[in-house]
């Protein structure tokens, strides 16, 4: 095996091993560190229970919140582990978004996912037996997208509301169409 092949798995397994394959990462982000945390909280708390906020290590966690089903193997419950980290280019090139910011910061959710496993009492959460399962892939996209999409809608410029302050919608480039009676003969 060549020396190239040997390093491309040591790293790989190294990044397996430290969990890099763990959580789903967002785009690099151009955003204010108290934007992004707030953002991330707002819609966090919309669906979760958030139990640990910690500003200083840049990390949320929410409670487990569970999703029964009177079928077996049909019940979950899924906790959301949120974390901010630095954003570094391994190009040494910035990236910008549309206003010319620059990129500061990585979103990295992490859904992680029990199923119940008891098959006398499957929609029972007292008597639940929780076994864990594969990440919520789709609810870690879910969830970075919201985020971004929420953060992208806040830095958007307010539409200008001229019926609001005028009192008249803006008619620029429309013609006038001429008023019927509907009963007109």
């Amino acid at each position: 095996m060549s020396k190239g092949y040997f390093a491309f798995f040591l790293a790989s397994m190294w990044c397996l091993l430290a969990g890099c394959a763990n959580s789903w990462t967002s785009k690099p982000l151009a955003y204010s560190f108290e934007d992004i945390w707030d953002t991330t909280y707002r819609v966090l708390a919309k669906r979760y229970d958030i139990i640990r906020a910690s500003i200083e290590d840049r990390r949320m966690e929410t409670d487990w919140k569970p999703s029964m089903s009177i079928f077996y193997l049909k019940s979950y419950r899924r906790k959301v582990i949120a974390q901010i980290e630095d954003y570094v280019s391994p190009l040494q090139e910035e990236e910008e978004n549309k206003k010319g910011e620059k990129a500061k910061y990585l979103l990295k959710i992490q859904v992680l996912q029990e199923q119940n496993r008891n098959i006398d009492h499957p929609g029972s959460l007292k008597e639940a037996s929780w076994r864990s399962v594969e990440n919520d892939r789709e609810m870690e996209k879910t969830l970075i997208n919201f985020i971004t999409t929420q953060l992208s809608l806040k830095k958007s410029p307010e539409p200008t509301r001229k019926k609001e302050e005028t009192g008249e919608f803006p008619t620029k480039g429309f013609r006038e169409i001429p008023r019927r009676d509907l009963f007109e003969e």
